[in-house]
């Protein structure tokens, strides 16, 4: 293996010695030998970029102390320049197929790249994921001469990453499949990510004045890109393949540098939103670590040919203008917006449903407190997920009818289960509105064991489907939590 070819980009600003130093021993240590990496200083004395670099340049010492390998390019781009544009700097000079991006004494994982690898070569392969061998994807990587895996690889790849904190691996931060409604409210992807270089034709370089958020702000390009109908196949890596370090600061900096890099992602948000004519605003949070989207209402008195509203009758409305707001995410790509439900003492019965394998539907964030923002922000902010409460919900009529509504045979769990598989593989959303809350007095249905048979008979490994697998499990919901009555939650 080995036939693809990665760059990375680091940008150093303030790195302390030893992070560096670890870092680049890391990457020396890769699995991988078919990459190169460009480290670009903003430090030193020079307003503009040198290739000239001073033997005396206690950076390039470092590096130089560590590895020898002529595959490790070190850059000063000059204090004056920005991050954004020290990553474009990069970008033009790589030779890459996928160009990904290590932040300052970040720590890669011996098989980054060899995982990376992995899922763009197994693109290939007519099996299923699940159904892959590591034998299977050598043997699709030595016969590919023509380097076929571009017309078939994944164009934005991440993995789920954890932080260094004081030397020490914690505070994992586990994902799942791309979140449009997600990622307009949170960086959840975060600094693991790799693209590929036909993205990056598509995308244009880097926003060199989105300051220390620009890579959150070309995550927001490649989603406006995908709004816009641009195909872009993304996927993610159940594996914690990267290591984020987090610097000790006094509290004074560490505050104001906070308040800085907050802001600047905050400034990106507001930008996709304005660019895309989203209607709403974008609201700071106190915890600093995500931002809301409030969506405007929209008037359901005028247009009550345009949605279904499905409510049971032990399901009353809690929030004002319920109706309305979830009305107003029904934007032609949302098959059904879901409400936070919560039971008879005020806990949360689901934000959505979750499914496994087996068919099984469990209820998101069951049994958790309303007033906790959840693990990642999934109870405080709005998501896309895999499957509707069909307790109570509110559908698109036109798509519904093109879906040809429920399946008949079914029960009340299983049909809605039924009707959101084929809603999302006809490339429609189910989005979770965290604004609107409802309360159920009674107990959710609890669905068949012959219904559950049907629903393996479609979809199961042998399933009559030819489109749907519930294999691996739902999409939205990473393999290395919990999964039951208590989940999302680590």
């Amino acid at each position: 293996m080995g036939d693809v070819r990665f760059t990375g980009i680091m940008v150093i600003q303030d790195p302390d010695p030893d992070g560096l130093r670890d870092s680049i021993r890391a990457i020396d240590s890769l699995d991988y030998s078919n990459y190169e990496i460009y480290i670009l200083s903003m430090i030193g004395e020079r307003k503009t970029m040198t290739a000239d670099v001073s033997p005396s340049d206690p950076f390039a010492r470092i590096i130089r102390s560590v590895s020898r390998r002529d595959n490790i390019h070190y850059m000063q781009m000059g204090y004056e320049a920005t991050p954004g544009q020290c990553i474009n700097e990069g970008i033009r000079r790589s030779e890459g197929d996928y160009i990904f991006f290590i932040g300052q004494c970040d720590i890669l994982s011996p098989e980054y790249l060899k995982k990376m690898e992995e899922k763009i070569v197994s693109s290939l392969l007519p099996k299923r994921p699940e159904e892959l061998s590591i034998d299977d994807i050598a043997r699709a990587a030595s016969g590919n001469i023509l380097r076929a895996w571009r017309d078939t690889a994944p164009d934005l790849i991440y993995s789920d990453h954890d932080e260094l904190v004081s030397g020490i691996r914690m505070n994992p931060h586990f994902k799942g499949a791309f979140n449009r409604e997600l990622l307009i409210q949170s960086d959840y992807i975060g600094p693991a990510f790799s693209v590929s270089r036909r993205l990056l034709k598509l995308t244009g370089l880097i926003n060199e004045n989105a300051g220390r958020a620009c890579l959150y702000d070309y995550l927001l390009c490649i989603l406006t890109l995908m709004m816009k109908g641009t195909e872009v196949k993304t996927d993610h890596i159940c594996s914690l393949l990267y290591h984020k370090r987090i610097r000790e600061l006094p509290d004074s900096v560490r505050d104001t540098l906070r308040k800085d890099i907050y802001k600047d992602y905050v400034s990106a948000a507001k930008r996709f939103i304005q660019k895309n004519g989203i209607k709403g605003r974008i609201k700071n949070d106190s915890s600093m670590r995500y931002w809301k989207l409030e969506r405007g209402s929209r008037d359901v008195k005028t247009h009550s040919s345009s949605y279904i509203f499905l409510r049971d009758k032990d399901i009353s409305l809690r929030s004002g203008y319920a109706m309305e707001h979830l009305f107003s995410y029904l934007d032609g790509t949302v098959a059904a917006a879901v409400p936070l439900c919560l039971d008879d003492k005020g806990l949360i019965d689901n934000c959505g449903y979750l499914y496994d394998e087996k068919g099984n539907l469990y209820g998101a964030c069951h049994s958790q407190s309303p007033a906790d923002p959840g693990y990642e922000g999934r109870i405080a902010l709005s998501s896309d997920i895999s499957c509707a409460d069909p307790g109570c919900c509110m559908l698109d009529a036109a798509i519904y009818k093109k879906l040809r509504g429920f399946m008949r045979g079914l029960g009340k769990n299983e049909m809605m289960l039924d009707y959101c598989l084929r809603a999302r593989a006809a490339g429609f959303r189910i989005v979770y509105v965290s604004s609107v809350r409802v309360t159920r007095k009674g107990k959710a249905d609890v669905s068949s064991t012959g219904s559950k048979d049907l629903i393996m008979k479609m979809y199961g490994p042998n399933g009559t489907s030819k489109h749907i697998r519930l294999a691996p499990g739902d999409p939205y919901y990473n393999p290395n939590l919990p999964m039951g009555i208590d989940n999302y939650r680590f």
